[in-house]
C-alpha cells in the first residue's frame, strides 16, 4: 500500500492468498516483499504493472513479484544477489548494493530459496519460497506468526 501511495501512477497488482499461519520473521519477510516491490518499480517499464504474488501451498509460502522492461543480462543472474554488486553503470548507481543480498540472506535464514528469471519476453520475476515447516507446533512456532 505503502509504494502505491507514493507512486499513484503505476499500477500495482497484488494476489495474496495465505489462508494459514506461517511460521517466519513477519518484519523480515516484509522487508524482501518491501525490497523486491520497491525494485520491480524502480527498475520495470513505467507503463507496466508490478505484479505481487503470494500463497501458501502445501508446503512453502511463495512470494513472487513480476515486472517488464529491460531484462537482466542472462551473465549478471547468478551474481545479482552478490553483497555490493549493482548492475547499473558507475555513474547512475543508487543505494549500497545490499538490498537483493539481505533479501536471499533473509529467506536462507528461513530454511528456503530466492530464484530470479528474466527475459524480455517473459518479465523479471524474483520468487522466494520459504518452507512452512508443518510439523511444528503451535508451542514451538512462537511469536513471530502471521496469516
Amino acid at each position: 500500500r505503502e509504494f502505491q501511495d507514493g507512486q499513484p501512477e503505476r499500477q500495482i497488482l497484488a494476489n495474496i492468498s495465505v489462508t494459514r499461519k506461517v511460521r517466519c520473521d513477519l518484519g523480515r519477510v516484509q522487508q524482501v516483499a518491501s525490497n523486491l516491490i520497491g525494485n520491480a518499480l524502480k527498475h520495470g517499464a513505467p507503463e507496466s504493472p508490478v505484479k505481487v504474488f503470494a500463497l501458501a501451498d502445501n508446503s512453502d509460502l511463495v512470494l513472487n513479484v513480476w515486472n517488464a522492461g529491460e531484462p537482466i543480462p542472462p551473465e549478471n543472474l547468478d551474481r545479482i544477489c552478490e553483497p555490493f554488486w549493482r548492475q547499473s553503470p558507475a555513474g547512475n548507481r543508487e543505494g549500497l548494493g545490499l538490498g537483493l543480498y539481505i533479501c536471499s540472506q533473509i529467506v536462507r535464514a528461513h530454511g528456503g530459496t530466492l530464484s530470479v528469471t528474466s527475459s524480455r519476453e517473459q518479465g523479471t520475476s524474483f520468487t522466494a519460497r520459504l518452507p512452512l515447516d508443518a510439523d511444528r507446533s503451535d508451542e514451538d512456532a512462537g511469536q513471530n506468526r502471521t496469516r
